[in-house]
């Protein structure tokens, strides 16, 4: 009969069926786990603003604001999940970004009312591209078209 020992750790004596010890067993199941649900952190550059900036300088220090009357793109924070809206920190908490600059604007929703992405892109901030909707409304629009995360406007037929 065959020693069999575990490549991981050396140790002697494995089961029949067994190809590694139960601690390399879990160890390469976690790490296989974080690879594929915590990828790496790419290196982007964080976007600083100066100290004692305005909330609103500190926005737009997060915006890329094309020539003409494009989208709006957010740069910052995107939220948790597919969703792919900016997030933007204030001293009073987490906001929407595109809802934080409307509310800015033109002030508060109005109640039973959702921000609707006229260009359908989640990560527009643009003002002139968001318009406020009922949720029945918004969600035939969203069904009309597909959403972006980055300008790509599909369309379903």
């Amino acid at each position: 009969m065959t020693v069999r020992s575990c490549p991981g750790c050396g140790l002697v004596e494995l089961g029949r069926y067994q190809h590694r010890c139960d601690e390399c067993r879990l160890a390469r199941q976690r790490a296989a786990w974080r690879r594929k649900y915590k990828p790496v952190r790419s290196r982007k550059q964080h976007i600083v603003s100066a100290p004692g900036s305005s909330d609103l300088q500190r926005f737009m220090d997060k915006v890329r604001v094309p020539s003409g009357r494009g989208c709006w793109l957010w740069l910052g924070a995107l939220s948790m999940g597919q969703s792919g809206y900016g997030q933007f920190r204030t001293r009073t908490g987490a906001h929407m970004a595109h809802r934080w600059l409307w509310e800015r604007q033109h002030g508060a929703v109005p109640d039973g009312l959702q921000l609707d992405h006229l260009c359908r892109v989640t990560r527009c901030v643009n003002p002139e591209h968001l318009e406020p909707v009922t949720p029945a409304e918004n969600d035939r629009r969203a069904r009309a078209k597909a959403r972006s995360h980055d300008g790509q406007v599909v369309v379903r037929v």
